[in-house]
């Protein structure tokens, strides 16, 4: 044993010189949006409520006499209410029907197969007890001047700036009064 402590004092007095390299922090942090890779998808949302995305390259133009896919496997009284193309990266604005519009980027809804349900919106985002996704608007960037029209069942209408909508809390926000709007 004290043979190597006699080495070390001696490794010591020959390199322990002062440090010439500097550590510093990782200036390249790794975000988890750069990990997924930016592709087109088809996003699709039941009437039940049930939401995925899949590929656009799953979707293939067919011939004369094409027999087609089946997008999704549902039940009977279940159907595809909205079906809109967007990329991984995009953020989506949902819209409900208590008049509050929720924001999730594409990549946070599940990836699933055509042969798959999706997951319930209810899951992803903190809906209320009745209230349900009424529409569904890709965003790839928020824009100024670029405008989001509304209108409800009653005739009541709304046009709103599209940076309102930008970095909206997990809660979601008002887009339209709804209580007004039902009255």
């Amino acid at each position: 044993m004290e043979v190597i402590r006699e080495e070390l004092e001696l490794v010591r007095e020959q390199f322990g010189d002062k440090r010439r390299t500097e550590i510093t922090a990782n200036s390249a942090d790794i975000n988890l949006e750069d990990l997924i890779t930016q592709e087109d998808v088809v996003v699709t949302l039941s009437h039940q409520g049930y939401v995925k995305y899949q590929p656009l390259s799953e979707y293939e133009a067919q011939r004369r006499g094409g027999k087609g896919k089946s997008a999704a496997r549902i039940k009977e009284e279940d159907f595809i209410d909205r079906l809109l193309v967007a990329n991984t990266h995009d953020h989506i604005l949902c819209f409900s029907s208590r008049g509050r519009v929720y924001s999730m980027k594409v990549y946070q809804l599940p990836e699933a197969s055509r042969g798959a349900r999706g997951r319930p919106i209810v899951n992803l985002l903190p809906l209320e007890q009745d209230e349900r996704i009424t529409a569904i608007l890709p965003v790839t960037e928020f824009e100024e001047g670029v405008k989001v029209f509304m209108a409800t069942a009653n005739g009541t209408v709304k046009k709103t700036v599209l940076t309102e909508f930008n970095r909206l809390r997990t809660a979601g926000k008002v887009a339209i009064n709804w209580l007004k709007a039902m009255s």
